[in-house]
């Protein structure tokens, strides 16, 4: 049976293509969705909102071949439009953006056989730093905590995953201008790039909704305000490139660590690489504190000039111990607690969270805490998927910055360049001069940094010839120009500017009237279309009601907490109240549901069964810590799915012969942290564990994942291991999934 039966998906694939020309992108996103039951159904499928300076422009739909184009209705009118043509048996469709910063299509009445598609076209400022333009597309939800269970979306914006889900994603990005001349590369996946005339494609090879998409394009870039014709004058959009001087300040600066549950397998493992890179770039002058935090906080270590000796020690040894077992993810209470155990000693005060964000808490208590503290708060965001938008308001709007960590490739710029905000002279009293009359502005920042672009918005009598940007900066006034492009950008532009100007007003009101307006959805409209159906296809008002489960994201997954008194492995949500394991759990996105009863089919494929059978097995050992059963399980599995991957075989073959000699007389503590096991492994065999080179296939079963497992195996079998490591578990099980996945 294919994984597409197993999820139960109407959803079938995503088709993404992008047009970027200097910091502006315009790209349409195509849902393709398909009912394969035996009724009309309804469909509802939730999917994140794009980061940064961006705006839903317009939106259409297509069942069998009919396009009908979508327009911008007040909440309510077009809540009741929808249920009304539901009354009426027709087919509504409704685009909406929830409080949570995502949004939720749904399609009423979908026939039996029938395909139905929704297309979305979004128009993006992008981001300029380091000389490098970064496009970054979120494609799922993770599975979030919530501290109030009333924070978690519910209904029609119920968030669910499914181990089986999988959806392709088609995408392709068109280079034009300067850009085509630069550097092309992603952190998150494999791309193909191609010259078309004057410009360049760059096409995404098997990809997933599973993860962030983000394209990094090195090329210079100038100071610009790009402008469009708007009813009554001119919508515009001033970006400033700056350069910035070598960061001098010293450091008072407070470390939080997010070691929660979300964090475990590869985001834990990117974070201490982080901090690690951290420590290399401290001086003597510094003060730097560390904490650990989860459902509670663990300070680890006390920045020089607090003096408490069970506190003190070396900041790379206590990063070491950095596990993610400290349960959920109770974000603000470790962000007031650290502030209050470390008041700022100046201005260049600062807190830097490491972080997934993993979280549906608000992040305006945080704002507050920390504007009341006057402690910027500084965001490395850790994993394949963050939830982004919520990490940017909370470090904009104190002040800090934010940057992403995806993977290994990440780490080193986006520590450099973080640390050089924080060391940097702020700059304040940033001021946009238009030189010419205006309707509209955006509001002016408190302070920014030299570090990366500053952009505002606004609806201008007329047209200047260029504007000017002027700020404050080591008690000096320095300020640098930027000439209006004379070309064009059409309504799309003029959108983007409205949709900045409606996120900037607290009136719901004129929220409201400007997404009517300008034909955006928003916090007070929604985007609504109906196909009228003939009469012998008018559906019922009982429809079932599908809604669309997320992929799990690729580096957070791992299997349930068992029952070991019970023969059947539950799959459910959890609550992560309790996650005193490593990672979020995985479950149906239909609820909890025995493994038995999971429509899997031996005769039509045996191997999805026999993976599953053995994920239970080892989850099961692992909870009762049973290491000589853990390890049967682990060479079971590495027998019955190395043996096509020859390679596999040989590896844990050569590490078998090669370290033999070197554990004979030595055991490894209990509870021996996976990372200091590989490094010790390497050091006292004096030699590198081997590494998969991307072009090789055996690359398909994650080398990461694979060279924790054969290193955990050997210290077991010759029973060095007392306690199973739950990053090794994490990383074990993700194995399991891949081989399952292909």
């Amino acid at each position: 049976m294919s994984r597409e039966k197993l999820s139960d998906s109407p959803l079938k694939k995503v088709v993404w293509q992008a047009v970027i020309d200097g910091p502006l992108m315009s790209y349409t996103s195509s849902q393709q969705y398909h009912n394969d039951r035996k009724d009309p159904v309804e469909i509802n499928y939730s999917f994140p909102l794009p980061y940064g300076k961006s705006v839903i422009s317009k939106f259409r739909a297509n069942i069998n071949g009919v396009v009908r184009e979508g327009k911008a209705y007040p909440k309510k009118e077009a809540e009741q439009k929808y249920e009304d043509a539901i009354e009426s048996g027709d087919t509504p469709i409704m685009l909406e953006i929830t409080e949570k910063d995502f949004c939720t299509a749904s399609l009423g009445n979908i026939l039996p056989g029938e395909d139905a598609s929704i297309e979305l076209e979004y128009f993006q400022l992008l981001n300029y730093c380091d000389h490098k333009l970064r496009l970054t597309i979120p494609t799922v939800i993770g599975e979030r905590y919530a501290s109030d269970i009333e924070e978690q979306p519910f209904g029609r914006f119920e968030i669910t995953h499914n181990f089986f889900a999988d959806y392709d994603l088609d995408g392709s990005v068109l280079l034009k201008g300067a850009l085509a001349k630069g550097k092309i590369s992603s952190p998150t996946h494999s791309i193909e790039v191609q010259k078309q005339g004057e410009d360049i494609v760059v096409r995404l090879l098997g990809a997933k909704l599973d993860k962030d998409l983000v394209l990094d394009i090195e090329a210079p870039l100038e100071s610009s305000v790009y402008v469009a014709k708007d009813d009554s004058g001119w919508a515009a959009a001033a970006n400033f490139i700056l350069s910035n001087e070598p960061a001098k300040l010293p450091l008072d600066l407070s470390i939080l660590a997010d070691c929660s549950g979300s964090m475990g397998g590869s985001r834990i493992n990117w974070m201490k690489q982080a901090l690690k890179k951290l420590n290399s770039k401290f001086g003597a002058a510094d003060q730097v504190s560390l904490a650990a935090f989860g459902t509670s906080v663990e300070l680890k270590l006390l920045p020089n000039r607090m003096k408490f000796e069970e506190f003190q020690g070396n900041f790379a040894e206590a990063v070491s111990y950095l596990e993610a077992d400290l349960g959920g993810t109770e974000l603000e209470q470790a962000i007031v607690s650290c502030m209050n155990l470390f008041p700022g000693r100046n201005k260049q005060s600062a807190m830097l969270l490491l972080t997934d964000g993993e979280v549906w808490d608000s992040c305006k208590p945080m704002i507050r805490a920390a504007l009341e503290a006057k402690r910027r708060i500084f965001i490395l965001g850790i994993g394949m998927a963050p939830y982004n938008n919520l990490l940017v308001e909370l470090a904009e709007k104190t002040g800090g910055a934010y940057e992403a960590v995806y993977n290994w490739y990440d780490i080193e710029g986006a520590v450099e360049r973080m640390l050089k905000r924080i060391r940097s002279e702020v700059a304040v009293q940033p001021e946009i001069h238009w030189r010419a009359p205006k309707f509209w502005s955006s509001k002016k920042s408190k302070s920014f940094f030299t570090e990366d672009n500053y952009t505002g918005f606004a609806f201008l009598k007329e047209l200047p010839e260029c504007v000017k940007l002027s700020w404050k900066e080591e008690g000096k006034i320095k300020e640098i120009g930027a000439k209006v492009i004379s070309h064009d950008y059409g309504y799309q532009l003029c959108q983007l500017v409205a949709a900045q100007r409606m996120l900037s007003t607290d009136i719901k009101e004129e929220k409201r009237d400007i997404g009517v307006k300008y034909n955006i959805a928003g916090p007070e409209t929604n985007f609504f279309l109906s196909f009228v159906r003939e009469e012998n296809e008018k559906g019922t008002t009982n429809l079932d009601l599908m809604i669309v489960p997320q992929m799990v994201p690729e580096d957070n997954w791992v299997l349930s907490q068992a029952d070991p008194d019970s023969n059947n492995i539950r799959f459910h949500k959890s609550s992560r109240r309790c996650a005193s394991r490593s990672a979020p759990s995985l479950y149906d996105a239909s609820g909890a549901m025995p493994l038995s009863e999971i429509p899997v089919d031996e005769t039509e494929d045996p191997t999805v069964r026999l993976l599953l059978d053995l994920a239970t097995k080892l989850e099961l050992s692992f909870q009762a810590s049973d290491v000589d059963m853990y390890v049967t399980h682990s060479y079971d599995f590495l027998s019955k799915f190395g043996v096509v991957k020859k390679e596999l075989v040989e590896f844990v073959r050569r590490i078998d012969q090669r370290l033999t000699s070197v554990f004979v007389a030595e055991a490894l503590p209990k509870g021996y942290y996976l990372e200091g096991a590989i490094t010790e492994v390497e050091d006292k065999a004096g030699t590198l564990l081997p590494t998969f080179d991307e072009t090789e296939d055996i690359s398909k079963l994650d080398p990461e994942a694979f060279t924790a497992f054969c290193v955990f195996i050997f210290f077991a079998a010759r029973g060095n291991y007392e306690e199973i490591d739950a990053s090794f578990h994490s990383s074990l099980l993700t194995l399991i999934r891949k081989t399952i996945r292909r």
